[in-house]
């Protein structure tokens, strides 16, 4: 049994003292509402996310947000490695990348450390510069 806030109904001849003390009574009230909504969301769990799901083959980036990268600094690195063809659907929730044997990690990932690529046809990066031609000749 909870104490009431006010501990008698008497009345008071100060009328800013029972203003007060209802104010106080209303908004204890709405704070116990409050926390009641909140225990019955908290207890409902989150809504179902949208998994991205990937096809074998597919090209996927991944975060390197628990990579173990050899670099001076962690603010110049890339924040996704990749992109890495997926090679198996292990579930869900989790897909096998083929990896490069440099990279000595697990191969297995969660959807949410990987994103979908995105082809952007107007601009192309290629992998090497063109070549240098002097006098017409490479």
């Amino acid at each position: 049994m909870e104490p009431t806030l006010t501990p008698s109904k008497v009345p008071v001849n100060v009328p800013e003292a029972e203003d007060l003390a209802n104010t106080m009574e209303q908004q204890w009230v709405e704070i116990a509402l409050a926390l009641q909504q909140s225990k019955e969301q908290m207890t409902q769990g989150k809504p179902m996310e949208v998994l991205i799901s990937f096809d074998i083959g597919e090209l996927a980036w991944l975060y390197a947000r628990n990579m173990n990268l050899k670099t001076k600094t962690p603010k110049l690195t890339d924040r996704r490695l990749g992109p890495f063809k997926v090679a198996e659907k292990i579930s869900d929730t989790a897909y096998r990348l083929e990896l490069p044997e440099t990279m000595l990690v697990h191969d297995v990932f969660s959807v949410g450390l990987l994103s979908k690529g995105k082809k952007d046809k107007a601009h192309k990066w290629e992998n090497h510069p063109p070549p240098i031609t002097i006098d017409g000749e490479e």
